[in-house]
């Protein structure tokens, strides 16, 4: 292959390459449209990770809705981090979503939540690490004897 030849492959590889690029980010700036779920996961953890909060926002609330239980931890983490009255009960919502799905993690993190609501929600609060805890959660166990309570409802 002589250099101009190879030259004007190279060439026609990256036009390829910025062409595919440029259709990503436009479906990106667009939303999540129809893209696979573990590409809006992924665009929503590199907004994340970018600062872009409203960003990765849509996108794992995009995956939540197509029942992703790693985006509905996601939302409800990155609601609680936000920290006002409004977001905290969608971080509330989310967790709910995700402890429905069975998820150990969503369990402990919404008794913490309940419990530094105010008014604290401590009876939910306890049935949450209680049952963390049955599902061999350490931290929850831990969060139980800090409360006195070592008991679990197995």
């Amino acid at each position: 292959m002589t250099f101009d030849r190879l030259t004007q492959t190279v060439a026609i590889a990256f036009g390829a390459l910025g062409l595919m690029l440029s259709v990503s980010m436009a479906e990106n700036q667009s939303g999540p449209g129809n893209l696979p779920l573990s590409d809006i996961e992924a665009i929503a953890s590199e907004a994340y990770d970018a600062g872009e909060l409203e960003e990765a926002i849509l996108f794992w609330n995009a995956a939540a809705n197509r029942g992703s239980v790693s985006a509905m931890v996601s939302l409800a983490v990155t609601y609680q981090e936000i920290g006002n009255s409004g977001d905290m009960e969608q971080a509330e919502k989310w967790y709910r979503a995700a402890v429905e799905k069975g998820d150990v993690f969503a369990q402990v993190s919404l008794a913490d939540l309940l419990l530094n609501k105010v008014p604290p929600d401590t009876k939910e609060a306890m049935t949450l690490l209680r049952q963390a805890a049955d599902a061999d959660n350490a931290y929850a166990r831990e969060r139980l004897k800090a409360f006195g309570d070592g008991k679990t409802t197995n």
